[in-house]
């Protein structure tokens, strides 16, 4: 299993190799972890450029936009939405960055009080954990207004909430054009 990680790790670094000198962006929280966390341990070196979605974004808003945004996410017009951090994004220091990146973008963003969805890949999946995963994912979803917009950027983040939820739950890039 190790032989088999250290494996793919070598060749998802040998793609990333291809574009050196560009930033290496990624969606999923969990993803950029693995990257900057565990290719190491495993013998592979990680691009430097690594970065999670929104913290990039975070590091390339000019502090005016932001302002400006933060002033417009005020006004009535303004599309709210709430938002679950990834607990991967939480450990790594990231969390709120989707958010912010969110009201850079004239939304309104709230973050969702908690902690884990309860899903943390297919932990929730398995019989022995489903009863806790899904208390942990209700706990979650309780802090939710019906029919509020929610937006996480996890895939098991996105899957449980949506089950428990009724209704579809999005990654946070989808609101941003």
């Amino acid at each position: 299993c190790v032989e088999e990680a250290r494996g793919q790790a070598r060749a998802a670094a040998e793609r990333l190799a291809e574009a050196a000198g560009l930033p290496v962006v990624v969606g999923e929280p969990s993803c950029a972890t693995m990257i900057t966390e565990e290719w190491g341990p495993l013998g592979v070196a990680a691009p430097g450029s690594v970065r999670d979605l929104f913290v990039y974004l975070q590091e390339r808003a000019s502090p005016r936009s932001v302002t400006r945004s933060v002033s417009a996410a005020g006004a009535a017009s303004s599309p709210s939405a709430w938002v679950h951090d990834h607990c991967h994004a939480r450990a790594a220091g990231w969390g709120g960055a989707a958010a912010a990146a969110l009201v850079g973008a004239g939304v309104v963003a709230r973050t969702v009080a908690g902690s884990c969805c309860g899903m943390a890949g297919s932990f929730g999946y398995g019989a022995a954990h489903y009863d806790l995963s899904m208390k942990m994912g209700r706990d979650l979803a309780a802090d939710i207004p019906a029919g509020a917009p929610v937006a996480a950027a996890g895939f098991s983040c996105r899957t449980q909430l949506s089950g428990i939820l009724g209704r579809p739950v999005v990654h946070p890039a989808a609101w941003l054009r």
